[in-house]
């Protein structure tokens, strides 16, 4: 079975829409939703899916240690997070899973479509190969709802370190993943998720801590100036300009 966690905070406008796109799979699957104390009708909203189980987050913990939450609470052998701001392509997603339960590996990832939501506008974010070399170098090679992982991978390297990454707890994680010497990593020609681009993003409004956190993540064979250079520019843009990259 395929656990789903989807972290949310006054998530109101996108909610809806994230929960049918899942429902529409016809794989083995649970979605748990862990909501951050909404104020506004997200609550209202998902309760009115008897399918989907609704967990208050516990403490102050940030994204990560909700969607950690949520892992602690699911039975699925394979794990993803879908943000509440993004979907999935259901006919990608589910050949995703079933290669991944059928296949000797422990983690797939995949293509996306970005959804630059002030522009009105999709684009093809294709997937990068030799996913585990651009990780270790703190490269992200996929967009995080177009993979998934086995719960014992994800048990084995440690979970979420969502204590000390607030904002780069995904890399970290799969940066642990690439570094795990056992680790079997496969990329799957389709596209598999929508993922919401705007200027209200996590990262795009903590920019200043992106950048500290991110060099904190471990050195890998890509590291270098011109990596860090590129990192920089991109969020600096994306802050000065109010475009997004």
């Amino acid at each position: 079975m395929l656990s789903i966690i989807t972290p949310v905070l006054n998530g109101e406008r996108f909610i809806e829409d994230n929960i049918r796109s899942i429902k529409k799979l016809s794989i083995p699957y649970e979605h748990i939703i862990v909501d951050g104390s909404s104020t506004d009708g997200t609550i209202k909203i998902v309760s009115k899916f008897n399918d989907v189980l609704l967990l208050k987050q516990k403490a102050n913990t940030g994204m990560y240690g909700a969607i950690a939450q949520g892992i602690e609470h699911s039975k699925g052998k394979v794990l993803c997070y879908i943000n509440a701001d993004d979907q999935i392509i259901v006919e990608g997603f589910e050949r995703m899973y079933n290669t991944i339960v059928n296949e000797p590996i422990d983690l797939i990832y995949s293509d996306s479509l970005f959804n630059f939501t002030e522009h009105g506008r999709f684009v093809q974010r294709p997937a990068v190969p030799f996913g585990k070399l651009f990780l270790k170098s703190g490269i992200m090679p996929f967009v995080q709802p177009s993979s998934m992982y086995t719960r014992e991978l994800y048990f084995k390297v440690g979970g979420f370190n969502f204590e000390r990454f607030r904002i780069c707890g995904d890399l970290d994680l799969f940066q642990k993943m690439a570094f795990n010497p056992n680790s079997r990593f496969k990329k799957l020609k389709v596209t598999s998720s929508i993922f919401l681009k705007h200027n209200e993003s996590l990262a795009v409004r903590n920019l200043s801590r992106h950048i500290e956190e991110h060099r904190l993540l471990k050195p890998g064979p890509l590291t270098c100036g011109v990596v860090k250079l590129f990192h920089y520019l991109v969020f600096t843009i994306q802050k000065h300009t109010n475009s997004i990259i």
